[in-house]
């Protein structure tokens, strides 16, 4: 999962993808991301500032790999990342829908998966 930010830092748009090593959005890469659900959605973005991960591996194998950081940190950091939203997402009364995305070989595994387990629909 990585979040998507402009060239001033702010939030663009949540992906998802495969941790494989060559899933990951980078920085000048024009991508492809798809709507989760609805697979005709998607939108072309070129990434002007960097792709954040927003996830980070603590366990492996069943053992602790990384202590987790003291609850202060997890709190500045929640608040820090808050801020690089734009207002109109966080506006109670009509807040513009915030974009949260798959990769293009995200969801071209998913179409693979839902065909091998239905089978051909025509």
């Amino acid at each position: 999962m990585w979040r998507i930010k402009d060239a001033a830092g702010n939030a663009v748009a949540d992906v998802l993808g495969i941790d494989d090593g060559t899933d990951e959005p980078k920085a000048g890469q024009r991508c492809c991301f798809w709507h989760s659900s609805a697979d005709y959605r998607h939108f072309y973005h070129t990434i002007e500032g960097s792709a954040q991960a927003l996830l980070k591996k603590r366990i492996n194998a069943g053992k602790v790999i990384e202590d987790s950081p003291p609850l202060a940190e997890i709190k500045a950091c929640a608040a820090a990342s808050l801020e690089s939203f734009d207002s109109t997402y966080k506006r109670l009364l009509n807040p513009h829908i915030y974009k949260v995305s798959i990769t293009e070989k995200l969801r071209s595994l998913k179409l693979e998966l839902i065909q091998k387990h239905l089978g051909n629909m025509n």
